[in-house]
Order: C-alpha cells, then structure tokens, then sequence
C-alpha cells in the first residue's frame, strides 16, 4: 500500500541539476568588445553578418542598374558546309544544319547501315 501512495505523488527529484553549461562571457575590449556593444547575443552578430552582406549585394545591384550596362548581343556565324561528304558529329552546332543540305539524310542513313 506504501508504495502506490509514493507513486500517486509523482516523487522527488534527487540528484543534481544540470544547467547545460554555458560558455565564456563575450569579450569586452577590442574590437569584440565594440561589437557586443551594439550586438550582444551570438545570434545579432550573426544577423548583423548576413545584413552586412545583403546590403552589399543591393548596393551592387543599384550601382549596376543606375549605371546601365549594356547587353551586346553577338549574332551565331552561318553553318559552313561540310568539306568532301564528311558528316558531322551528332552533338556540333552545325549538325542541323548539315542535315537540311541536299543528300546528307541520304549519306547518314547508309553510313548508320554499315555499321
């Protein structure tokens, strides 16, 4: 009977309390000690790194915008003709247009059969 009694109480806590430790104060000379000054836990530091680089970033993106650089677009040179009936590979610019000339379907598709 005793020992439901102790049970229906929840029991005691014995044993120490743990505090999951902490570490060492933030520095107070310096230039640690400047920053903690205005930013004193790790995670305004923290924040304050990443605002820095955001800021950066859109100062970058303002001064390109404002400047107006110009896109300069470079025209692809025409498909040149394949020399002597050789036929191009598969992955070259110029297959596709290698391939609309007059015969080559033809001289692809006998040298696929000999192989």
């Amino acid at each position: 009977m005793r020992i439901g009694k102790s049970a229906a109480k929840g029991g005691v806590r014995t044993g120490a309390r743990r505090n999951m430790g902490s570490g060492a104060p933030p520095p107070t000379e310096g230039i640690d000690g400047v920053v903690r000054k205005y930013l004193p836990g790790d995670h305004h530091v923290a924040m304050g790194i990443i605002g820095g680089y955001f800021g950066l970033y859109l100062v970058a993106k303002i001064v390109g915008t404002l400047t107006g650089s110009k896109k300069v677009e470079t025209k692809a040179a025409p498909a040149a003709a394949a020399s002597g009936g050789d036929i191009p590979s598969i992955e070259d610019p110029n297959f596709g247009a290698w391939l609309e000339g007059p015969g080559n379907v033809d001289k692809l598709v006998s040298s696929l059969e000999t192989l």
